[in-house]
């Protein structure tokens, strides 16, 4: 009773995603899972659902890679797609294909949903040479360990030790994955302190919930609610009782930063870069770069963005377009404009819609003195978001420095008509094109 079968979730930024009603037959096959579950691994069982309840998700599908199953932690929620109930299980089966696998997975990653198993330096010493193997076979290839998982590859994984490649994710995605493994195939080989860690931190049944981790689900229940400040109190707390509690640093850092407390915040990533024990995740170091960034902080928010980029598993995921984006944001201020053009282009590559991205670009080319590239750039821009009137400031700019004055005119004219606040800096120009056009020019 502590599997909750959701109907409707409102999307979020953090987790965008649609989700649709469960039919009899689907709720029967879960549950039918989860009792199979429930008798090989009660220990997992009990730490999954010890602070809350576990909400499980139907949807369509998640991402471009058809992703059969997956977790929400702030939801502390599992999400299942089309693929779960079209693929069938395999009695065994160590494959992220699989869907009673996935599930144990899932439901081993909320069973440590605040990473207290996976975030210790005793488990991140235990898997990082595993990691370390996969990961650089990825970089002899000149791929991404996403790409790997994409191909189906997980050759490198099994010779370095690990489940699958996914493994090679992180530590936290190795505990769940080999705690998996153990449920699912009893027999399963592994190194024999792995192991022994495993039975341990998530399959034990000797198992007390700890105050700290209560604080720290409490705290994401009432932020849930909007519920900021005590949200805040509460992640205070859980610190409190446990000094290298570093999801409760994270979390923490991120209210800081929705509230604009930018020193707070860097310094509360700083304890979560401390306390990850060499295997900072991508996402750290975006979190932080963004906040460095607000504080004009520019080389060390360059230093982080490319940290990010170049420890994402991922090529595609949103914090790494994100880097880009800031990255050049970043560039921007330090006119380096080659640099930011650069990886705007890889935005662009990424996520062509995006009418910021050509905007900047468009920046970085006429401060390159490339006037007809930024005006290509600004079009492209204003065909993408014809309300802003940045383009069409910025276009007009780069017509006057072309003596096209006509067409300047029209563009700071249109500028101004969508933001009147925005006629002292138009204004200026604007007359000077117009005394242009009446010379005859």
């Amino acid at each position: 009773d502590k599997f909750v079968f959701i109907e409707a979730r409102q999307p979020s930024a953090e987790a965008p995603i649609v989700v649709k009603p469960w039919t009899d037959e689907e709720r029967a096959k879960v549950r039918a899972m989860l009792e199979t579950m429930q008798k090989a691994a009660p220990g997992l069982i009990q730490r999954a659902v010890a602070y809350r309840p576990v909400r499980l998700y139907r949807t369509e599908r998640l991402g471009l890679d058809e992703t059969i199953a997956g977790v929400i932690r702030p939801d502390h929620a599992i999400i299942v797609t089309d693929r779960f109930f079209k693929t069938p299980a395999t009695p065994g089966a160590i494959s992220i294909q699989d869907p009673y696998f996935m599930l144990v997975r899932d439901v081993a990653h909320l069973a440590d949903a605040a990473n207290k198993a996976s975030a210790t330096k005793e488990w991140v010493d235990l898997v990082r040479p595993m990691i370390d193997k996969v990961r650089a076979v990825a970089a002899q290839k000149q791929e991404r360990l996403g790409d790997l998982v994409a191909k189906g590859n997980d050759a490198p994984a099994r010779e370095a030790g690990l489940p699958t490649v996914f493994a090679a994710f992180s530590p936290s995605e190795a505990l769940a994955e080999f705690t998996a493994a153990l449920v699912v195939k009893k027999d399963y080989a592994m190194p024999a302190a792995v192991k022994a860690y495993v039975e341990k931190r998530t399959l034990s049944a000797t198992f007390t919930p700890d105050e700290s981790s209560r604080r720290f689900h409490e705290a994401l229940t009432v932020f849930e609610n909007a519920k900021i400040d005590e949200a805040l109190k509460l992640y205070d707390q859980a610190i409190k009782l446990d000094p290298s509690f570093r999801e409760a640093y994270l979390n923490r850092g991120l209210i800081y930063k929705y509230k604009g407390e930018w020193d707070k915040a860097i310094a509360d990533f700083d304890q979560g870069v401390k306390y990850s024990y060499g295997e900072v995740a991508s996402e750290i170091y975006f979190e932080r770069g963004f906040a460095q960034i607000q504080k004009k902080n520019f080389d060390a928010s360059i230093t982080d963005f490319t940290t990010a980029i170049a420890r994402a598993p991922t090529r595609t995921a949103s914090d790494v377009v994100q880097s880009y984006a800031l990255r050049a944001e970043a560039y921007m201020n330090k006119r380096e404009y080659a640099k930011a053009a650069s990886d705007l282009n890889f935005v662009i590559e990424l996520n062509p819609q995006s009418s910021y991205a050509y905007l900047t670009r468009g920046r970085a080319k006429y401060e390159q003195q490339d006037a007809v590239g930024a005006i290509a750039d600004y079009t492209k821009a204003i065909s993408l978001n014809p309300k802003d009137p940045r383009p069409y400031f910025m276009r007009g700019f780069a017509y006057g420095s072309l003596r096209q004055y006509k067409e300047a005119k029209v563009d700071l004219e249109e500028a101004i008509r969508l933001d009147p606040e925005i006629t002292p800096l138009a204004k200026p120009p604007l007359d000077f094109v117009n005394g242009e056009i009446a010379k005859g020019k």
